[in-house]
């Protein structure tokens, strides 16, 4: 058995998910959480520009907004490689913490390590791999009994990192409301001591969430609630794909996803387990954990693999602190093996196409210098329009922050007034014209968003492309030909 496995185990899952980070395609769901830290260098969450999701990862992320120039986006994916290889870290200390053997534990996390779902929050720019960092981390405080601390103190610690975890995505406070429901039903002993520290710990978590929420409380409530209970599923709708939504298909997609890796398997066993032999220690909560990830994996519609992360964690390690043998042995390794490889599909698939067609973040990266020097050298005021935010955020080409959601705000019809939208800094196509009329930006980047569909033909970029023609911009192709950016005539004229 190796001597000191944590520190090689964060190296290995480090290692595989920086090279997520290299090959995996851009996500279009990666341009607000991009845009949104290099936006925080001149401004807030909801009070200058609209944000989905509860505000504490821009935050935190801040200070990669002042990266070399041209690297933020490549800067975030590579931060996230590292918060996810400390959750893993953290599932094999809790694992072991909760009971389990040096071996089990590792193997525990080293399948989580391997499950898609995984290696997609340490390979993007999104908001998956922080909050399961937090998760990890308070597990670990709630099962470490042997760290030098009072058990309060633990628990009030474990509250702040579910807090935290709230604070960087919603559907976070699932898990961490019934883990302080499974803390006052065990804090009769105590007269509820637990529960409080652990409730105190939470309310210092979710502060910056809140205080965000008393700033702007409109554009807040709907960043947070309202968008998401709605604009999503319209889409799909508009897109002809209601079947998405049906709770059958829900299923069936987190099914699938928990199936890409071992987790299902485990899932599986840790029930069979349970049933078989009943509760063990931390069982309870762990159990409760793992429910609750399910509640918050089918709470957002359609359903995408980022989802049943948060079921990933104390699925683990439930699995690494178990005793003795888990199942009958019979067919088992080849099961795993299967999943395992099922795992390990996509990120084979992206490093092929990645080796074939070069690295995508790399060739944004070499996009995004190119924008920025295209710029007009008169410095003539005013921010770049784009869908795809995140292929320049930090270089020298500013981020119009009304399209610092990417195209989700954008793609909506119908739920908002013009009023609305220039209270809460955004702009959907309905009002387009409109507000580019008012405004002719400088420079307009399309290319991100050019895939025809029922409910945007053409493209959500085609809008854009179209007002761009409309007033004789001129138009230029990026190295990598998927960008094109299109110049204000004035700036053309400068140039020359």
């Amino acid at each position: 058995m190796l001597r000191k496995p944590a520190p090689l185990l964060l190296l290995a899952a480090l290692t595989l998910f920086v090279l997520a980070a290299l090959v995996l395609p851009t996500n279009r769901d990666e341009s607000q959480y991009v845009a949104a830290v290099e936006l925080m260098r001149y401004g807030l969450p909801f009070r200058d520009f609209m944000y989905l999701q509860t505000p504490l990862q821009p935050f935190l992320l801040a200070p990669f907004a002042y990266v070399e120039e041209g690297w933020l986006f490549l800067a975030l994916r590579l931060a996230n490689a590292v918060v996810a290889a400390g959750a893993v870290v953290f599932v094999y200390l809790a694992a072991k913490a909760a009971g389990g053997t040096p071996r089990r534990a590792l193997a525990a996390a080293a399948m989580l390590t391997l499950c898609d779902a995984m290696i997609f929050a340490g390979g993007v720019a999104r908001n998956d791999a922080l909050p399961v960092f937090f998760e990890a981390l308070g597990i670990w405080l709630l099962v470490a009994s042997q760290l030098p601390l009072r058990a309060d103190w633990r628990r009030f610690l474990a509250g702040l990192a579910f807090g935290a975890a709230v604070s960087v995505k919603i559907s976070y406070i699932v898990p961490a409301g019934i883990l302080f429901g499974v803390m006052l039903y065990e804090g009769r002993t105590d007269r509820f001591g637990g529960a409080i520290a652990y409730a105190l710990g939470g309310a210092l978590g979710v502060l910056p969430t809140l205080l965000l929420l008393a700033m702007a409380p409109e554009s807040f409530l709907f960043g947070v609630f309202e968008y998401s209970l709605v604009a999503p599923q319209q889409w799909r709708m508009l897109n002809e794909q209601a079947h998405m939504l049906a709770f059958p298909t829900t299923l069936g997609r987190l099914a699938w996803f928990l199936v890409q890796g071992p987790a299902l398997v485990v899932l599986a066993l840790v029930l069979w387990r349970r049933f078989r032999h009943g509760r063990d220690r931390h069982g309870l909560a762990l159990d409760w954990l793992i429910i609750a990830g399910c509640v918050a994996a089918m709470l957002p519609q359609p359903t995408f693999r980022q989802y049943v992360i948060p079921i990933l964690p104390p699925l683990f390690v439930r699995f690494g602190a178990i005793h003795g043998p888990i199942a009958p042995r019979r067919g088992l390794q080849l099961v795993f093996a299967v999943t395992l490889v099922l795992g390990l599909v996509r990120i084979g698939s992206d490093s092929v196409s990645a080796l074939r067609r070069g690295s995508p973040i790399l060739l944004a990266v070499t996009d995004g210098d190119w924008l920025g020097e295209h710029l007009d050298d008169s410095g003539a005021p005013g921010k770049a329009v784009s869908l795809s935010p995140e292929r320049f955020a930090g270089g020298r080409l500013d981020i119009d922050p009304r399209f610092a959601m990417g195209p989700f705000v954008y793609r909506m019809r119908g739920l908002m007034t013009p009023a609305e939208e220039l209270r809460m800094h955004v702009v959907t196509r309905e009002r387009l014209d409109q507000a580019l009329n008012r405004a002719p930006p400088p420079a307009i980047v399309t290319g991100g968003e050019g895939r025809s569909t029922p409910g945007a033909p053409g493209g959500l970029d085609a809008p854009l492309r179209q007002w761009a023609e409309r007033h004789a911009y001129r138009r230029m192709r990026s190295p990598s030909g998927i960008l094109s950016l299109y110049l204000r005539p004035v700036q053309t004229a400068a140039r020359r």
